[in-house]
């Protein structure tokens, strides 16, 4: 590994799943399994249907924790929906290089 911050290593390939969860709450399990097997890099949901979550502010205290429903090795993004159903979010490989603007 270089000492360079800014050297990137290359990836050849990049598996990217997008999903209509339709409720991840309820489909958690399936979600991380279906991870752990097919190794995605990056996941691109809608309908997460989780709450308590906002870009920019802090999490309510009555919020779905992304540890509940996430497997510890992605970094997590997400913008739920103040009302029931709704909601994003994206899932990176902390191997790959990401931030939350």
């Amino acid at each position: 590994m270089s000492s360079n911050p800014y050297d990137i290593p290359q990836k050849k390939n990049l598996r990217i799943m997008t999903i209509n969860c339709r409720s991840v709450r309820e489909k958690g399990a399936e979600l991380q399994t279906a991870l752990h097997y097919l190794k995605y890099d990056i996941v691109c949901a809608t309908e997460s249907c989780l709450k308590g979550v906002k870009p920019g502010k802090p999490p309510q205290n009555d919020a779905i924790q992304s540890c509940e429903i996430f497997p510890p090795n992605y970094n997590v993004y997400r913008n739920d929906r103040g009302t029931s159903g709704g909601g994003v979010f994206i899932l990176a490989e902390k191997s790959i290089t990401s931030i939350d603007h």
